[in-house]
């Protein structure tokens, strides 16, 4: 079973980089696998809808790809790549 699940906000709103220690986003616990803000019970039970950590990390990218996508907002790819 696939639940969209977007995690990841800063990335869809073109938070800046020098600005996202103001915001809290739950990928880091997700991804640490430390819950401390976010209930321990939800984070096991949402890493094992999604299969593990990684399978998480993997639909969150696909989930702000496409809104980034249907928003008219450069991929994150494609960001990349642009000259700094």
């Amino acid at each position: 079973m696939r639940i969209p699940y977007v995690n990841k906000n800063y990335l869809i709103h073109d938070i800046p980089q020098d600005k996202r220690s103001f915001i809290f986003a739950g990928d880091q616990e997700y991804e640490s696998g430390t819950f401390d803000f976010i209930s321990k019970t939800e984070g096991r039970e949402i890493l094992k809808i999604f299969g593990g950590r990684s399978a998480l990390k993997k639909h969150c990218k696909e989930m702000v790809d496409m809104v980034r996508e249907e928003r008219g907002k450069i991929s994150l790819k494609e960001l990349e790549e642009l000259p700094q």
